[in-house]
């Protein structure tokens, strides 16, 4: 496939890191070795579409994807760790190249599949220089993302 023949009209400025932490609860009470696959909760911020100040014939819209272990940081003594990263991404489309629903889904779906490939390999650095055992994201299915707002 010519990468450049069939490039996408949706695209995006390289994602930052917002935020990342990682604290070791001091209280935890099992063995930080025996922690098996840690549950990371998502959460996706999407800025409504603008256009792009700096080319009149682009929208845009700036999207952060949130992978936390918990919603705040309090812990139990069941709790191994506190782990929290963000990443954030303007993303740029020719205006009337995609209808409204079409753009609602590639910001909703695309942009955090695209944003959680880059904190992948954040949350791996983490936690393979940690007590815990190396950790791994898994695929994620962010159609739902749609359905939230629909209901």
């Amino acid at each position: 496939m010519d990468t450049q023949k069939n490039k996408s009209n949706f695209s995006f400025i390289p994602p930052t890191l917002v935020e990342s932490i990682f604290i070791e609860n001091p209280e935890y009470k099992g063995d930080f070795c025996s922690v098996k696959n840690l549950k990371f909760n998502l959460n996706t911020s999407v800025e409504k579409p603008e256009k792009n100040p700096a080319n009149s014939d682009q929208n845009q819209a700036v999207v952060m994807l949130t992978l936390a272990t918990a919603n705040d940081l309090e812990f139990t003594e069941n709790d191994a760790c506190y782990l929290r990263i963000t990443m954030k991404s303007k993303f740029v489309w020719q205006k009337d190249s995609y209808n409204d629903n079409e753009v609602d889904s590639l910001l909703k779906i695309n942009a955090p599949s695209l944003l959680l490939s880059y904190i992948r390999p954040q949350v791996v650095s983490l936690t393979e220089n940690s007590d815990i055992p190396t950790q791994h994201v898994p695929f994620i299915d962010f159609s739902q993302n749609i359905f939230k707002d629909k209901n």
